[in-house]
């Protein structure tokens, strides 16, 4: 039905009861900006406590819906005292988790821990199942966001087995969602090298949430909530490398997210999407993409989606080579993290009053420790660009240079035998004349990944020239080297490359030479006298020096 517009004085009527009569018809016609201009009309008229406790809940459900999580704190600061004598429980308790969660995003976690125990408190009380696990929720997005992902988890674990009991369909979803947004936490808190296997089993997990908590939302979901969940898939498959399956779930929630207004998850989907092209180098892209972002609402935006807009950008801008701008976003986003570091001591000290609280204490520490480490090695990673190769990730001539003396030099003082090996890709100009470039940049970086998983973490990969690599195996005999050599040419000639292109074949030569001597200018030319038979021998074969 029509409804007066708020800035209508004319037309608008001051009756809180009729406010509140067109906040609701505006929420069903998702003008949420609209419905909250009316709701606050409504609660700034309204004189009787009952009216002004509906239109402060109504205010809370379009603050947290439109993401503008600050206004929403300060109003259910000045309001709960008032809340508090509300006989209508369902409206107060999701007051007090909308509160709890928006305290969490926006780093006022003494708030949000305070709260999140008293509706905790308040749902134990009670006798809904439903109510319960909503409220673990919230108090497991507490400890999220004070970097305790693992602890979140737990917690939510008890809210899903309330949910299952008897807590409804929508609190079985929201429980499932929310556990593949903490473990997806836990997940960038792992990754990168600093513990690959645990990092791995934690996204499976998010996976098998996200997905469920996706067939639920197929059913019943409405959109606000299929937002989150699609973009919580989305993000995971992304991770997982599945690009085609992530890209539309991705792109669909945030067109719904735009459409509903949901600003805080349009930032965060917009930062997973720029996560996904970095997978593909397409670093420009990443730039469109994030920063109007970036100069127009960065101060809107909450301050972990800020964190990953700042990293993608970091990265994006050192793949074009402008150090300068990445060194900013490196900086800014090192800021970010230290503040949340402080924030969230501040609020872990304030709560050190149990033998929980006191174990939540050293796990944040550690948690802080973690995440500086993982900064120290973010700041170091232009120095070792270096000596990294830019198509491939292995190391380059320089890295060669500063790594294979000191394998020799260990080699000859424990006097074992380490083996030397030139890989040379057969017809590789032949590859870049007939089907371009671009592919002959992925057999490079197959070949790489090949050698990744061929070779032991000791063993020592460098690309070190157009189409020639270098694998030193330290400890390695020559009969064990020669079986190294031989099952990496035989997965070569048996990938399926045509993958890349039809008619794509790819086969490599191999020379292989055993130290001792411990010399590298000898063992290079050996290793490559032997390259050099195996070519002469019709290619796609092993040779020793």
């Amino acid at each position: 039905m029509p409804y007066p517009h708020p800035d209508d004085p004319v037309a608008f009527s001051p009756d809180p009861a009729s406010l509140l009569e067109a906040a609701t018809a505006a929420v069903s016609d998702g003008e949420l900006t609209r419905a909250l201009a009316l709701a606050q009309q409504a609660l700034d008229a309204a004189g009787d406590r009952a009216m002004r406790l509906q239109a402060a809940h109504r205010c809370a459900f379009c603050l947290f819906r439109l993401g503008r999580l600050e206004e929403l704190v300060v109003l259910f600061a000045r309001c709960w005292p008032e809340l508090r004598a509300s006989a209508n429980q369902h409206d107060l308790d999701e007051c007090l988790r909308w509160a709890v969660l928006a305290a969490s995003e926006t780093g006022r976690h003494a708030e949000a821990m305070a709260w999140a125990v008293e509706g905790v408190e308040r749902a134990r009380s009670g006798e809904r199942s439903a109510n319960l696990a909503l409220s673990l929720n919230a108090m497991g997005a507490c400890y999220e966001r004070m970097g305790d992902p693992w602890q979140a988890e737990r917690i939510m674990l008890e809210a899903l087995s309330h949910a299952r009991l008897d807590g409804g369909a929508q609190a079985l979803m929201i429980t499932l969602n929310n556990l593949s947004a903490v473990t997806i936490g836990a997940y960038h808190l792992l990754r990168d090298g600093i513990d690959e296997a645990d990092a791995t089993a934690t996204l499976d997990r998010a996976a098998g949430y996200a997905r469920e908590a996706a067939a639920m939302a197929a059913l019943t979901g409405e959109p606000f909530h299929r937002v989150f969940i699609e973009g919580n898939l989305g993000e995971v498959l992304l991770h997982q490398r599945r690009l085609d399956e992530a890209q539309p779930l991705l792109d669909r929630a945030l067109a719904a997210a735009e459409q509903g207004g949901h600003q805080a998850q349009v930032w965060r989907i917009r930062c997973t999407l720029a996560e996904g092209d970095l997978q593909t180098d397409q670093a420009a892209r990443v730039l469109a993409r994030l920063q109007p972002m970036a100069t127009e609402a960065l101060d809107q935006v909450p301050a972990a989606t800020r964190i990953r807009l700042h990293h993608a950008m970091y990265r994006a801008c050192k793949l074009l080579g402008d150090t300068p701008a990445a060194l900013r976003h490196h900086e800014a986003g090192e800021q970010l993290l230290r503040r949340r570091m402080a924030q969230q001591l501040r609020a872990q000290s304030a709560l050190l009053v149990t033998r929980t609280e006191a174990e939540l204490s050293r796990l944040q520490a550690e948690r802080a420790r973690l995440e500086a480490q993982i900064e120290r090695a973010r700041a170091a990673e232009l120095a070792v660009r270096a000596s990294q190769d830019a198509l491939t990730g292995l190391g380059n001539r320089r890295y060669l240079d500063e790594q294979l003396p000191r394998l020799l030099h260990q080699a000859e003082q424990q006097r074992s035998e380490l083996a030397l090996v030139l890989i040379d890709i057969d017809h590789f100009k032949s590859i870049n004349d007939r089907f371009g470039h671009r592919v002959g940049d992925r057999v490079l970086v197959e070949l790489a990944q090949r050698l990744r998983q061929g070779t032991r973490s000791a063993d020592l990969i460098a690309r070190i020239g157009g189409e020639e690599f270098l694998v030193a195996l330290p400890e390695t005999d020559l009969h064990r080297a020669t079986e190294v050599c031989e099952r990496l040419r035989e997965q070569v000639e048996h990938t399926d490359w045509g993958q890349h292109q039809p008619g794509l074949r790819v086969t490599v030569s191999i020379g292989l030479a055993m130290a001792p001597p411990h010399d590298m200018a000898a063992l290079f030319d050996q290793a490559d006298r032997a390259l050099y038979r195996a070519k002469q021998a019709g290619r796609n074969r092993v040779r020793a020096g």
